[in-house]
């Protein structure tokens, strides 16, 4: 597992579960995207990221402290917001998204619209 993997996936939990539920589509979608850019998660490992992800009780701004230095600020947004979105992007998620945007000093808008 690749660096800030663990951290990566807090934080789309984090978003994906704004508006009450993660859905199996978004842990789905979250865990073939992490594998795909951050590294090899294996199922269980992954697992384990999420239920600890469950029992803490941290909010968004923590998660986004939390990160290693040297991520790729942009595919880090790609996969928040592919994984929030694969079931229909809620209203709290999309602010929540904008808040990870704005952290980075990204535009949303023009980040959404690329």
């Amino acid at each position: 597992m690749r660096e800030g993997a663990k951290e990566i996936t807090k934080l789309i939990c984090a978003v994906c579960a704004q508006d009450g539920i993660i859905s199996n589509i978004e842990l789905n979608t979250t865990f073939k995207l992490i594998n795909d850019s951050f590294g090899t998660v294996s199922k269980k490992e992954f697992d384990s990221i999420v239920e600890e992800f469950f029992d803490e009780d941290k909010n968004l701004e923590k998660y986004l402290i939390g990160l290693p230095e040297s991520i790729e600020v942009d595919e880090v947004l790609r996969v928040c917001f592919e994984s929030a979105g694969s079931d229909g992007l809620d209203v709290r998620e999309n602010f929540a998204f904008d808040k990870v945007c704005k952290f980075f000093q990204v535009d949303t808008e023009n980040y959404i619209n690329k």
